[in-house]
């Protein structure tokens, strides 16, 4: 019937809160390498109240959380290994958020800054080539995704 589709999303959304209380697990492992602190930090996720509300009804709220949670575990991948396949992945999760959520539309301009701030820390000026490849991967990789999106909703629209 009409409501057929509610199940399969909620398995979803309940799929999406393990994945995300999983990210916040290895965040918390990766920030103080201590299992026990990054298992209560998953778990304390999980047994949120808002999580476990969020997650029962139909909103976008529970696919933002993971996108968000990915996105942040994907900045301080890169913060540790400094792999350019991490920035393009979090371009690619900032412009997917903007979508499923508009009001994070400033969320790719913040980590455009993000990426400045890395390069302008630390031991001085790196080099001004790389900062721009970096920037340019992370502002490419966050388009892409909304170009892609209005694409296919225009040329739905014309069939």
């Amino acid at each position: 019937g009409q409501n057929s589709f509610i199940i399969p999303v909620m398995i979803m959304q309940y799929v999406l809160v393990f994945f995300t209380s999983y990210l916040i697990y290895r965040i918390f492992y990766l920030l103080t390498g201590n299992t026990r602190i990054a298992f209560f930090a998953g778990l304390l996720s999980t047994l949120n109240l808002s999580t476990i509300f969020f997650a029962y009804n139909v909103l976008s709220e529970i696919p933002a959380l993971f996108i968000f949670t990915f996105l942040v575990y994907e900045v301080i991948m890169y913060y540790t290994q400094v792999d350019k396949f991490y920035w393009i992945l979090a371009g690619f999760l900032s412009g997917l958020m903007v979508l499923v959520r508009f009001n994070t539309l400033g969320l790719p301009l913040i980590l455009i800054g993000l990426v400045l701030s890395i390069h302008f820390s630390g031991n001085g000026f790196s080099k001004f080539k790389k900062l721009l490849t970096d920037v340019a991967i992370v502002s490419i990789s966050s388009l892409i995704i909304l170009f892609l999106s209005w694409t296919f909703k225009t040329l739905s629209r014309m069939r």
